[in-house]
């Protein structure tokens, strides 16, 4: 609302001027969406992956917690932020990565974060339904 009526087709680096990526803040808001919505697609499925195959409503519970808020705390400790940034919490915090430009090299390729981690994940979702299919079928047969 600040940059008027066509603010959101305005480049990122007039809030942002670190940032590495060229998008406007539309384009920035709904990569943020994305992630958000990648990331909690990852830890649902992940809480019934769990649930069906530990039959443990509790630990369906702790496990996506420890995932997603144990990580982040693990990332301060490691001295290992590279491996830090794969993990399942960074695609709710896309906005961090668009403000502090993180960056990583991969096979000689500098790429950003996020335009990593989201398809990642995303593949990740799409492998683990048929494969939940399959054991909650077991499961229903029984």
């Amino acid at each position: 609302m600040v940059l008027g009526a066509d603010g959101a087709n305005c480049p990122i680096q007039l809030d942002l001027w670190r940032s590495v990526y060229n998008v406007t803040f539309l384009q920035a808001y709904l990569l943020i969406v994305l992630g958000g919505y990648v990331g909690t697609l990852f830890d649902s499925l992940l809480a019934m992956l769990i649930s069906a195959i530990t039959h443990s409503t509790t630990t369906a519970i702790i496990v996506p917690f420890v995932v997603l808020c144990a990580f982040p705390f693990l990332s301060r400790i490691i001295t290992l932020p590279q491996l830090c940034s794969f993990f399942p919490d960074q695609l709710l915090e896309i906005y961090i990565d668009i403000k502090e430009s993180g960056l990583i090299n991969l096979g000689g390729k500098v790429t950003t974060i996020a335009s990593f981690i989201i398809p990642l994940y995303a593949i990740i979702c799409l492998i683990l339904q048929p494969v939940l299919y399959k054991i909650y079928r077991k499961a229903e047969i029984k």
